[in-house]
């Protein structure tokens, strides 16, 4: 059934190519929050005032099915009518209007309707009487988040659990898919610097690229989601990015001292934001401009506000776009980061690639981000700018394949310069990648010695580490770590020598603790 309605669908639809006359904006009349992002990105984007839509007695957080209805829908509908436009859905109409984007404190989560909750209700008091079997398990039905709903705005479709998205995993302009669904992305946060930071910093980047780190953290539980993992990780390779690939099942330890020219990450599985994104821990990181982070959880956004789940998390640590989930969406709804890296590299726009990587439509996706944006389209074009160290890594990978002994000469000229610890970092990650550990570890000693940063110099100390006990060199890991223990007792990243330690030198580390712990517990004075 779902098929043949999004067959009709695309059937009705007719060809549209994004670009700023095309998207409405949409704001909440009540808030001047609200307003004012609007009306900044009309300005920056250059988009005609006459695409801002009003929604009035709407807030931030859930709505009703009934008042989704009533308060966002149909006036979303109305506006189109009144503007001759057409949303890709609909049959008739003048201009075609590609993408939407929803601005601060409008609704999130559409609620589940009375009518599920009371079958639900029903059926739990059945089971306890003996006259049902099995339980109840909350699983969406009608719920789901405000923007998916929005991707079928025009049409008639069933409301109960989601539909197959007919742009999953295409890799074609969408002008040539006759997409019947609306592109929808927002623009909201944790805070009002945030927000303005996901406005101004991707027209900003975008000029020349956005270049610098990649990191993926992939070591989730099940294998199924590896594979988006480790496509991104193979995307970036074969683009030549610097990347920082962990692949334990450990998420990025506390405090982690992370790149600081980190311009994309893609994790999982904590429910809430940790290791250096967590709200507590080393304050000093931040992504580079216009980032591209995402982090795999069934609840990585239930409350854009709350700078505790992933979305905000990510956002207030300076990313420009991520992805999250407002209910359950089970992991084959999820967003597919494999496929949203690969379509970006590739010079698509945030929100082309966004419905080229969601699985399921009416569900429970919600995209944050500038839907024009396009990260890498200078990439793309060959634009390196000059005296770019990202860009010149790149050009050398590309030049050599990425073959570690064929670039040794070129990095090794690097490593009195500027750049030397950049250079000697990401062929260090390079050697490692390819099982040469050994050089890995001397590079990343020459990483250490040439950083300037403490926190630079703490990451490559514990990579050499990793990389000597990888390399069968036990005894220098060893006295490696015990060193670095000393030496990061009163460090902000501390945790992440301890989490090294728990994994290079297990027994040691057990010891040291327990001696620290019966410290604590002596009395004073003894």
């Amino acid at each position: 059934m779902w098929k043949k309605i999004l067959f009709a669908l695309s059937c009705a639809a007719t060809a549209w190519g994004l670009t700023p006359a095309q998207v409405v904006v949409v704001y909440n009349a009540e808030s001047p929050l609200s307003e004012k992002a609007a009306r900044r990105y009309c300005e920056v984007r250059h988009i005609d005032v006459s695409q801002m839509v009003a929604l009035h007695g709407v807030k931030s957080g859930d709505i009703s099915r009934a008042d989704f209805e009533r308060k966002v829908k149909s006036p979303l509908l109305y506006a189109a009518s009144g503007n001759d436009w057409r949303y890709p859905a609909q049959r008739t109409g003048g201009k075609e209007m590609g993408a939407m984007v929803l601005m601060p404190d409008l609704p999130l989560r559409v609620q589940e309707s009375p009518a599920v909750n009371e079958a639900r209700r029903k059926k739990a008091e059945a089971i306890k009487r003996g006259e049902a079997q099995g339980k109840v398990e909350w699983t969406p039905d009608e719920a789901a988040s405000v923007d998916s709903e929005l991707m079928l705005l025009g049409s008639n479709y069933p409301l109960h659990s989601a539909l197959q998205n007919p742009c999953y995993k295409k890799d074609a302009p969408l002008t040539a898919q006759h997409a019947p669904l609306l592109a929808v992305c927002r623009i909201d946060g944790p805070d009002e610097q945030t927000i303005a930071n996901m406005i101004f910093d991707p027209v900003r980047v975008e000029r020349e690229g956005l270049w610098g780190w990649t990191v993926i953290d992939e070591g989730g539980p099940y294998a199924e989601g590896e594979k988006m993992f480790k496509a991104a990780a193979t995307s970036a390779m074969q683009s030549y990015q610097p990347l920082f690939y962990e692949t334990s099942k450990k998420t990025l330890a506390h405090s982690f001292p992370l790149m600081k020219q980190t311009a994309v990450y893609f994790g999982w599985y904590e429910y809430r934001a940790n290791g250096p994104f967590h709200p507590e821990a080393a304050p000093e990181f931040r992504f580079a401009p216009g980032a591209v982070a995402a982090h795999l959880h069934s609840f990585s956004c239930e409350n854009c506000k709350d700078a505790k789940q992933w979305a905000p998390a990510l956002l207030k640590r300076g990313a420009a776009v991520t992805m999250g989930n407002v209910y359950e969406p089970f992991l084959a709804g999820c967003h597919d980061f494999g496929v949203f890296y690969d379509r970006l590299l590739k010079g698509y726009c945030v929100a082309d690639a966004m419905l080229m990587a969601t699985p399921l439509i009416s569900w429970q996706e919600v995209t944050f981000g500038d839907p024009l944006y396009r990260p890498f389209a200078a990439f793309k074009r060959g634009n390196r700018p000059s005296g770019n160290m990202y860009a010149e890594w790149q050009s050398l990978s590309s030049r050599y394949a990425g073959m570690p002994d064929a670039m040794e000469p070129m990095v090794r000229a690097k490593l009195g310069k500027p750049e030397g610890a950049f250079f000697a970092e990401s062929f260090a990650y390079l050697c490692a990648e390819k099982k040469k550990f050994n050089m890995a570890a001397d590079y990343f000693r020459m990483a250490q010695n040439a950083a300037k940063e403490p926190a630079d110099k703490l990451r490559a100390r514990l990579m050499q580490i990793t990389c000597l006990a990888l390399a069968k060199d036990q005894g220098t890991a060893k006295q490696l770590m015990l060193q670095t223990l000393e030496e990061t007792a009163a460090s902000p990243h501390r945790a992440a020598a301890e989490a090294t330690a728990a994994v290079v030198i297990p027994k040691e580390w057990a010891a040291i603790k327990k001696a620290a712990d019966e410290a604590k517990k002596a009395p004073a004075g003894k």
